[in-house]
């Protein structure tokens, strides 16, 4: 039979034309047909037909007719139904029965599919391995990167095996010039995440979040990219306001001022001050022992205290009875939550400054009077800043440096409740 008998125009009008029965075959020859069908559905006989294409061929394993769609027209034009039709006959002259062939890749797709994993599967599980061995809210914080970058722009139902270079990017770029910092952490964060992927066989390739020989190329200079917005550091308060911000904070007399002051007084990070717990601290020694897990570097920190904060801690301690210094208003059981320290900033109308940047004012504070005695060492550790090995071989000193801490914090802690600019320091130094 000859093969191309119908035309564009001559599918088109058949294509509008209802059946006399249930179906009319049109050939175009070479095994090829435009099957127009009516509707099945009782009372829509006159509605539009369907025409859709239709191969048919002798199968070359059984020696029987066999009939293999290939698609509804005009989605598959003429001349694409043309093409299948030939790759299907290819198959037939090879010795393949086109319709077993597709069987098997559909056989073959169902089983990829069901043994894929997604993105975020992998993602949940290296998290959950992993935040036993990282500080308390470390699992959050990455958690948080994902929703807020990841999944908006691949969806939680991305496979990780699809996961390649174009994608990686997609997120990263908008970040890169903006808030570096966020895509420097979020990129390293990825690229481990499809590393797990593929030591568990759930990918296989390069990695397409690693940075050289990958994305270098892409987000070019180097890892904070040449154009690189600036780190934007936490806003700090200058420290010779500091006197009077504090007496604000008394003034104000809330349990988020209190967590605010005690946070200031002794040097820490939010999360840190927030979870202390009466059992940390040691009135005897004066002391407050933060205990790893909740400590950045996961090393547990003590902190000695200053008479000023053993006066704060003794009021607290005579308001409550639950295990935690600053527990939560609505359950002792909790700890105080950072919105209240945020919404103090909020009624001071200091929104132009964080409470992570008083570490920044401490730090700014203890090099700027030029306290010799106490060296860039001292005052990083009072920050619980990891200090080089080097550095501390060079001092020959303990780590801690504790007792050269406890002379720091207690003139932090004078210069922070009075009103003078410059507290002397062991009656040594002013400024």
């Amino acid at each position: 039979m000859a093969e191309n008998r119908l035309s564009n125009s001559e599918v088109k009008k058949i294509a509008k034309q209802l059946p006399v029965g249930r179906v009319k075959a049109h050939s175009d020859g070479g095994g090829l047909f435009l099957h127009v069908s009516r509707s099945k559905v009782e009372g829509q006989e006159n509605a539009a037909p369907t025409a859709s294409w239709v191969y048919r061929f002798v199968s070359p394993l059984t020696g029987k007719v066999r009939d293999i769609g290939l698609g509804q027209y005009p989605s598959v034009s003429l001349d694409l139904a043309r093409e299948r039709r030939n790759q299907h006959r290819d198959l037939k002259v090879r010795g393949q029965d086109p319709v077993e062939v597709r069987k098997a890749q559909r056989a073959a797709k169902r089983a990829l599919l069901d043994s894929a994993v997604t993105f975020k599967f992998c993602a949940d599980k290296y998290i959950a391995e992993r935040q036993d061995d990282w500080r308390e809210d470390w699992a959050r914080e990455q958690e948080d990167k994902l929703s807020n970058h990841v999944y908006p722009k691949w969806g939680k139902t991305a496979l990780v095996a699809d996961i390649d270079r174009d994608k990686v990017v997609d997120v990263l770029e908008p970040l890169w010039r903006t808030k570096n910092a966020t895509a420097k952490k979020l990129r390293g964060l990825l690229e481990s995440i499809l590393d797990w992927a593929d030591a568990h066989k759930h990918r296989e390739g390069a990695n397409p979040a690693r940075w050289e020989g990958g994305l270098k190329a892409r987000l070019g200079g180097n890892l904070k990219g040449k154009k690189a917005s600036k780190v934007r550091h936490h806003s700090s308060l200058p420290h010779k306001e500091l006197p009077a911000f504090m007496r604000r904070l008394v003034k104000d007399g809330t349990l988020g001022a209190l967590a605010m002051r005690f946070t200031i007084l002794t040097g820490v990070r939010t999360n840190e001050a927030l979870g202390a717990q009466w059992d940390e601290i040691d009135w005897n020694e004066k002391t407050w022992t933060v205990p790893a897990e909740r400590m950045k570097a996961r090393t547990k920190h003590v902190v000695p205290l200053s008479p000023a904060v053993i006066d704060l801690l003794r009021e607290q301690r005579a308001k409550t009875k639950s295990p935690f210094v600053f527990p939560s208003p609505l359950t002792d059981k909790q700890p105080l939550s950072n919105m209240a320290m945020l919404q103090t900033l909020k009624r001071m109308e200091r929104t132009d400054i964080t409470v992570h940047g008083f570490r920044a004012t401490l730090s700014m504070w203890a090099y700027d009077t030029k306290i010799k005695e106490y060296p860039a060492e001292v005052i990083e550790a009072c920050l619980a800043h990891t200090v080089r090995e080097e550095t501390v071989r060079a001092y020959r000193r303990d780590v801690s440096f504790f007792d050269d801490r406890r002379g720091l914090m207690e003139a932090w802690g004078e210069y922070c409740v009075r009103s003078a600019e410059i507290i002397p320091m062991h009656g040594k130094r002013g400024a």
